[in-house]
């Protein structure tokens, strides 16, 4: 008569050493399987590893929000170095006088076009 395995299979020609060794294997496996249980239901000490964790994380420094704003400040003086020396161009200093000249709804251009008027007679 032949003898079923743990694994469904033959252990007949198998000897008592392999037997006893894949045992100890299941009970070991066995026993790690139960602790990781046992550690999964202990709610309380869970909690107190979550506190620790988040208070060890509250203790880091954080580096990335400065560093970050730095970063956004220089691309903001950046930006306006660049749009300063756009604006001071010949061709837009010229363009901004037209249309203070050219625009008589503006107040600055009421004053202007009434001094252009008054100089020609108009």
């Amino acid at each position: 008569m032949s003898s079923m395995g743990p694994a469904g299979g033959n252990t007949a020609g198998g000897s008592m050493a392999e037997l006893r060794e894949d045992i100890a294997d299941t009970r070991q496996d066995l026993g790690g399987t139960v602790g990781a249980l046992a550690d999964k239901a202990d709610v309380k000490a869970r909690a107190r590893d979550s506190a620790q964790d988040a208070a060890e994380q509250a203790k880091r420094p954080r580096v990335w929000g400065p560093a970050a704003a730095g970063l956004a400040a220089l691309a903001a003086g950046f930006a306006l170095v660049r749009w300063r020396k756009a604006r001071n161009k010949p061709q837009r200093r010229a363009m901004r006088a037209w249309h203070k000249v050219a625009d008589p709804t503006q107040e600055n251009a009421t004053r202007a076009w009434r001094k252009v008027s008054n100089r020609f007679g108009r």
